[in-house]
């Protein structure tokens, strides 16, 4: 017993698995590029955050007795006399693109804290 074939179906149901395929392509695409600009945009929330967490320990350091040298070295800042303060330098160097990187440094005041 021979089974007939639908052949005027084909044609219609090909081109709808390769739309769908197609779409589903250019899904991952569209969401690939949009992760990697969103971890460049967070950068700037990770070095914030990298900051006031040096600076609560700035704070508890002298809070406990050290003094402000003391306290400079335990968290890595310095006393710049040309900018006349305590300053945090915070360096990132991030992957900005395929062959591209690109280096972002933060100077944080410490001065105004700990009161």
């Amino acid at each position: 017993m021979k089974i007939k074939s639908n052949k005027k179906g084909d044609i219609p149901v090909t081109i709808l698995v390769l739309g769908v395929v197609a779409l589903c392509a250019l899904a991952i695409l569209s969401f690939s590029f949009s992760l990697s600009k969103h971890k460049q945009t967070l950068r700037g929330v990770e070095i914030i955050q990298r900051a006031n967490s040096l600076e609560n320990n700035y704070c508890f350091y002298k809070k406990i007795g050290l003094s402000d040298n003391q306290a400079r070295e335990f968290i890595g800042a310095v006393y710049d006399s040309e900018l006349g303060g305590t300053y945090l330098r915070l360096g990132y160097v991030y992957n900005a693109g395929f062959a591209n990187t690109e280096k972002i440094e933060v100077i944080y005041s410490l001065d105004d804290f700990c009161d």
